[in-house]
This record gives C-alpha cells, structure tokens and sequence, in this order.
C-alpha cells in the first residue's frame, strides 16, 4: 500500500489508503459505472412472451469490467492525469495512465493475467466487482460476440492505455442501414423496371408512329396512281397492277422483279414493266445494299 499512501499524502487524503481503496470502490459502482449507465441508450419493446423487455448499449458486466480494469491496472504513479471515461455514438472508450501490465500483451490480454496493483485487485475481488482473476476480459469478449459486437480494442499509446468497447447500437444501425440500403435497392429495382417498361412504351409508341406514317405514305401513293389514271397518264391495266402491288405491301418490304411476279402471277415481263412504271412514278425507290433491283416504298 506504500503507493496509495504517498498518493494520498501527495493529493491531501486524511484517512488511511485502505479507507481511500473502500472509497475507490465507491467511484467505480457509482459515480463510474452509474454515469455510463445514465448516458447510454437503452431500447424497450414488447418481447415474444408479452413482457416489456429493455435491451442496454452496453450490459452491466461490460461497463463494470472496462472501468474497474482501468482502476485496477492504471499506473498511480504517473501523474497530470487520471481515469477517463468517453462516450460517443457507437463506442465507448475508457483511458487509463499507464501501458500494458507485466507480461501482458495486446495479443495476449483475454487470457493472461498480472495485476499491477494486487491490493486494490484483492480490495474489489472482496467486494465482488472482481469475479476471478484473469478472466474480465475472457468473460466481456463472450458477450460482446453474444450480441454481435467484435472484441473490445486495447490500444497503448504512450503512457495512455485505451479500451474500446463498440456500442450494441452500431449493431441496431447496421441492421437499419442494411434495412434502408434493401429498400432503397428495392426502389432503384422498381424505378428501373418502370423505366424499361416506359422505354418499352416509347418504342412502342414510335413503331406504331412509324406504322401510321408507313400506312398512310402507302395510301397516298395509291392515291396519287389513281390520280394518274384519271389524268390519262396511265393506263387502267397499269394502274390497277401497281394499286394492287401496293396494297399487298408490308412495311418497309423491299421488292422486286420476282415479288411483282408472284403478287400479280404474271410472267416476268410484264412484273419488270410494273417495276418500271413504279420508278418512273416516284412510287418505289432502290435500295443500297439489297442487291441489283430491289426497291422500297418511296416516303413522301
């Protein structure tokens, strides 16, 4: 106890360094571990059995341990410093002076035990914030992964050792960020297959378009061969044999020669004077690339 005392001495403490760790003891349930416990959250909801149930950011155990570790295990002779305990929103970070005890280890600190300060170590074992030697650590690790939460994080930097504890709320806006990112890509899904049936639709709209306007160009060229005939410019046998080519036409058919012929069974003199008159009316046009002699519909 030579350290308590001349800390006590130094910090102006009356009474004996026993009564100063029974007083220690004080800090850690209820001005440590209580401030924790007033600021986290907490989640109430009706549970399966129809019990309200209450779900803590961090258990008792877990804010118990990581504060009594830091007061077991600081190291009371660096001074300018002390406890610190800092809350955010997803994690929970209590610095203690001083660096790794003895022979432990980042790597080695679930398992591993040595205490630097055996007599407060005794004094809160007495009082039953200490279970077991050794096995704190091993024992918040398995409810941290109970829940989901990865292993508190121990961080020595300089004479700061700092322990970090991930908040059962990270787990909570995982799952609702995960829940938002399912319906947002749910939305994104939706609107795209919207998109594709307006673009559907679009084409759609285009073809038929295209479809009317092909109609009525076929239509105007009968017409305008009718118009011939009754000006005496075409013969009733050469009109009625176009009309009726025209009128057998799909759209956008490329014809020739051989097409005229089978449309109107004729021989294939008569199919080639057809075509002839058709280009010398501006009926048909040729097409590039069809091959010698093939024609469309000319578009007005």
């Amino acid at each position: 106890m030579d350290f308590v005392r001349s800390y006590c001495k130094r910090i102006g403490y009356t009474k004996s360094p026993e009564e100063y760790v029974r007083e220690n003891k004080k800090f850690v349930t209820v001005k440590a571990v209580n401030f924790i416990k007033i600021q986290m959250k907490e989640k109430t909801f009706l549970g399966h059995d129809g019990i309200f149930v209450t779900e803590e950011e961090y258990s008792e155990f877990v804010r118990t341990e990581i504060v009594v570790n830091a007061a077991v295990h600081r190291d009371y002779g660096i001074k300018g410093t002390d406890i610190q305990i800092k809350m955010f929103d997803d994690r929970l970070e209590v610095d203690s002076p001083g660096s790794f005890a003895g022979m432990v280890k980042k790597e080695n600190i679930r398992y591993t035990h040595f205490s630097r300060n055996p007599i407060i170590a005794a004094f809160l074992k007495d009082y039953g914030y200490v279970k077991e030697y050794g096995e704190g650590v091993d024992q918040m690790c398995k409810e941290l992964e109970a829940i989901g939460l990865p292993d508190p994080v121990f961080n020595n930097d300089n004479f700061i050792l700092k322990t970090t504890v991930m908040s059962a709320d990270r787990n909570q806006r995982k799952t609702e960020n995960a829940r938002i990112g399912s319906e947002n890509a749910k939305i994104e899904s939706k609107n795209a297959k919207i998109e594709s049936k307006n673009a559907k639709i679009e084409s759609e709209k285009v073809r038929i378009d295209t479809s009317i306007s092909w109609i009525a160009a076929k239509n105007a060229r009968i017409e305008q061969i009718k118009n011939l005939y009754e000006n005496r410019v075409m013969t009733a046998i050469t009109s009625s044999a176009i009309i009726a080519v025209l009128e057998d036409l799909r759209e956008n058919q490329v014809i020739g020669t051989l097409d005229v012929q089978k449309i109107l069974d004729c021989k294939g003199t008569k199919a080639f004077r057809i075509i002839t008159e058709m280009k010398k009316a501006d009926v048909i046009v040729a097409v590039n690339g069809q091959g010698k002699g093939k024609y469309i519909l000319n578009m007005p």
